[in-house]
């Protein structure tokens, strides 16, 4: 069991609001973040992240990066209450993980693939036909389905949550004419159609128990396309105003849904994230003209936690890859903005 500083802090007010954060300092003096790989909430206090050693670190820092490539790397624990961190598994050199709904998958130090609900995880073992090698390709289940009892090709599959189905991109025959969304719950023989828009990349907002799916608007300004897909096939739009997120030639935005707003991450060159906050007035709406600065700098990776009042941020380095120190930092949302 491994202990990491853990405190509390106040991020600058910005906007007229302060947004509250706790932050762990991974890297020092022990472990430091693998910003290469997702993190993921695995409750409301408990976040889990591929890391390295302080070893592994300082082997970087003597400015082999090869070093970078042959570290362990090791699946962590961090409790964001307690301040508690504590390793999990040993990865395979290469390392990735994926996490779901309460259950994982991995490539455990040796090579072999490992899978199942969080704390009971089996290795799959060479005669498994439910898991293979490429099972980090279906993020929302972390292992394969069976796509015989679905529509092949041209049409395309998004899979959901296993009690949710999968959803199917029809399209007519090789023209590749684009038919819309059909929905295909668990055990069904008959899909139900869905919409008409192109889904892809849907983020699953458990807070919501709802299918999150967003695209930018274009340079012309207008407002950013998105909705909500419910496990039942109900479908509600989303309009979220125009701003610097529709700059495309200079940004690169991704939508993040929480309990309190939308989140707007920015890429380059500003590296900046917003919170729209709700129009009350208008279901599923956005003022991005009381929009508030939430976090500025490089997010390689973030996370909204279950409840959809906080958001993990892996954050730190300038490069990849990299010898900088790197850590997580927790922003609470529902404090700071209610």
């Amino acid at each position: 069991m491994m202990n990491a500083e853990f405190h509390a802090f106040a991020v600058a007010a910005l906007a007229g609001i302060a947004i509250n954060a706790a932050a762990f300092e991974l890297s020092d003096p022990r472990i430091r973040v693998d910003e290469q790989t997702d993190i993921a909430w695995l409750n409301e206090d408990e976040i889990l992240f591929q890391g390295f050693t302080l070893k592994a670190l300082q082997e970087m820092r003597r400015g082999d990066i090869s070093a970078n490539y042959r570290a362990t790397r090791i699946l962590y624990i961090a409790n964001v209450t307690s301040g508690e961190v504590r390793e999990h598994v040993r990865l395979d050199r290469n390392g990735g993980f994926c996490y779901s709904a309460g259950r994982i998958s991995y490539k455990k130090e040796g090579g072999n693939l490992w899978f199942g609900e969080f704390g009971a995880e089996k290795e799959a073992g060479g005669a498994s036909k439910t898991v293979a090698g490429d099972a980090f390709a279906e993020r929302l289940r972390c292992q394969d389905i069976d796509r015989s009892r679905y529509p092949q090709w041209p049409s395309e599959l998004v899979v959901l949550l296993e009690e949710h189905g999968v959803i199917e991109l029809r399209y007519a025959d090789h023209a590749r004419q684009y038919l819309g969304v059909y929905l295909w719950k668990p055990g069904a023989v008959e899909p139900v159609f869905v919409t008409d828009k192109r889904l892809s990349g849907l983020y699953y907002a458990p807070f919501k128990r709802a299918y999150f799916w967003g695209r930018p608007g274009y340079l012309d300004r207008t407002p950013t396309e998105g909705l909500w897909l419910y496990p039942d096939g109900r479908v509600e739009t989303l309009v979220i105003p125009p701003g610097r997120w529709n700059e495309f030639r200079s940004t690169n935005a991704t939508f993040l849904p929480t309990k309190v707003g939308m989140l707007v991450l920015i890429g380059g060159p500003d590296h900046v994230t917003y919170l729209l906050p709700p129009d009350r007035s208008r279901p599923n709406n956005f003022r991005s003209e009381e929009m508030r600065t939430v976090f500025r700098g490089v997010a390689w990776r973030f996370a909204v936690s279950p409840n959809g009042c906080r958001l993990a941020v892996a954050t730190g380095a300038k490069r990849i890859p990299n010898t900088d120190p790197s850590h997580l930092e927790v922003i609470d949302l529902c404090t700071a903005y209610r």
